[in-house]
């Protein structure tokens, strides 16, 4: 059996405690929902990973115009936003794990592991699918946070 990456252990286990919101960083959608009821107010910048893989240069407006004027004016050169583009891209971000924590033991897996979209399906088995994507619609059902996940409740 394939182990999962982040501790030791089987990946069913590892699901088992998600599912039920048993994990060190809390109920992934308690977690979800607290912030995305903020979403729309001035301080907080609401922007998925998927988003940001789809289309890197309008994820980085996005955040830029977030951060303000400022930031904005430096991006009339397009070296600079080629630069960030280059400086936040997978291979660039995987290349120093230590930056992601300096308390993150040198033995620990890769923080930054694949930098790929849709990689959960070589984890995930059928009936942990229909699980979790009952509990995503359960937990999200009369939001707009339905169409997060569309692609993979709907499949």
């Amino acid at each position: 059996m394939k182990h999962y990456n982040f501790a030791e252990g089987k990946f069913e286990d590892f699901f088992e405690c998600f599912i039920s919101g048993e994990v060190d960083f809390g109920d992934y959608f308690d977690h979800l929902l607290s912030w995305y009821q903020h979403k729309n107010e001035p301080n907080v910048l609401f922007l998925t990973y998927e988003e940001m893989k789809d289309n890197i240069e309008i994820s980085l407006l996005k955040i830029i115009t977030f951060l303000g004027k400022k930031y904005t004016e430096k991006l009339n050169n397009k070296q600079i936003l080629n630069k960030i583009i280059e400086q936040s891209s997978f291979e660039n971000m995987s290349k120093n794990q230590q930056r992601w924590s300096s308390k993150r033991p040198n033995n620990m897996p890769p923080f930054v592991r694949k930098g790929k979209v849709g990689d959960w399906k070589n984890y995930f088995s059928r009936e942990q699918v229909k699980r979790l994507k009952d509990k995503f619609v359960s937990r999200t059902m009369g939001t707009d946070l339905e169409k997060l996940w569309i692609n993979i409740v709907s499949n």
